[in-house]
């Protein structure tokens, strides 16, 4: 039930070409579909690295959020008194 929709939203089950717009904002905005394209450009067609760039930069994005986002959080709960009680 959470790897259908994934891997149907990531391009893998379902082409990119033939979804809803939702369906292609909603694939756009998850790393999935990026890293699958690097996946077979380089294990099946052999494609040169340069061919990769616009997708590593975007994987590259992905990781920024998330790590700005922790630091962000960890910021929050190491100034909150709340976070700061014993177990």
């Amino acid at each position: 039930m959470y790897c259908g929709p994934a891997f149907a939203f990531g391009g893998v089950t379902f082409p990119f070409i033939a979804m809803t717009l939702g369906g292609k904002i909603w694939s756009t905005i998850l790393p999935l579909p990026y890293f699958l394209e690097i996946v077979v450009d380089q294990a099946v067609r052999g494609s040169p690295c340069q061919f990769d760039i616009k997708d590593l930069v975007a994987l590259l994005v992905f990781i920024l959020i998330g790590i700005t986002a922790a630091f962000i959080r960890l910021k929050y709960v190491l100034i909150n008194p709340y976070f700061w009680k014993k177990a």
